[in-house]
């Protein structure tokens, strides 16, 4: 199996792109859109990434930005590039996207509501995609359109892209449930842009992330990621409650230090 077959066999088992396919994750985007910065990537998570992203856009006067979200990367951005096309195909992540726009009044953003795989732009200097890869099931084409659309690099960043790593390896082995399939492992990646034959630099490190949920919230995750069966229900609660800080009366939070990664794809071939 080479690893565009690889890539796609893991998908057909990722339940992240399992939703893609049901709805595009609307499902998912409208229940947390509003809070996606709060429940997915806090702001340390993006001082974090940004840190490594802007010296690599020195130059650079346009992007192409792909899964911008509600804005998360998006916003910190247009302070120093001169325009940015982002690509946003769910509804309601692309109307929060566009209202924290207006909100600050930013005139070089524009939002195109479609997937990137039927977007048809002009090149720009960079080609940014901010965790977003798991939703490729053809990795080759979507990363090949990059490259052709940008016209000095493409960046891709990691994060976190396993959930938290030890947190879910403890409740794994209290359920002895299977390790769930989430986003494609960078690992697999980094074999993908061999196979093809694409030059990369990786830089490797350690952000931490935190997941702020109701007791609801965490239930419902672990039931997504674990199949939890209903006589462990009490037990998973146990667990939860002996590994989960308490904020206040229904919020519980966890903490990890996760791995993450910028990769840079160079058009030097």
């Amino acid at each position: 199996m080479n690893p565009l077959q690889a890539w796609r066999a893991f998908q057909d088992k990722s339940l992240y792109y399992q939703a893609v396919k049901a709805d595009g994750e609307e499902s998912c985007w409208r229940e947390i859109a509003h809070q996606y910065d709060q429940i997915v990537y806090p702001q340390h998570q993006q001082q974090a990434v940004l840190a490594r992203l802007l010296p690599r856009l020195n130059g650079a006067a346009s992007a192409i930005e792909i899964g911008a979200g509600i804005g998360t990367l998006t916003l910190p951005l247009a302070k120093h590039l001169q325009e940015i096309a982002a690509i946003e195909p769910s509804p309601a992540m692309a109307e929060v996207l566009r209202s924290h726009i207006a909100q600050r009044q930013l005139r070089n953003v524009s939002v195109f509501q479609q997937k990137w795989e039927e977007t048809l732009l002009p090149p720009a200097d960079a080609v940014i995609a901010g965790g977003c890869l798991y939703v490729f099931y053809e990795i080759e084409q979507a990363l090949r359109k990059m490259l052709a659309s940008a016209k000095s690099k493409v960046l891709l960043t990691h994060v976190g892209n396993e959930g938290m790593w030890h947190f879910d390896r403890r409740l794994q082995e209290m359920l002895a449930a299977p390790k769930p399939y989430l986003f494609p492992p960078l690992s697999l990646l980094m074999d993908v842009l061999t196979f093809l034959q694409i030059p990369a630099s990786v830089e490797l490190f350690f952000v931490r992330t935190t997941k702020h949920f109701t007791e609801a919230q965490w239930l419902k995750r672990c039931q997504r990621l674990f199949a939890v069966r209903p006589e462990q229900h009490p037990l998973l609660l146990e667990f939860l409650r002996q590994e989960l800080h308490q904020e206040h009366t229904d919020c519980w939070s966890a903490e990890e230090d996760v791995p993450a990664a910028v990769i840079e794809l160079r058009r030097d071939y």
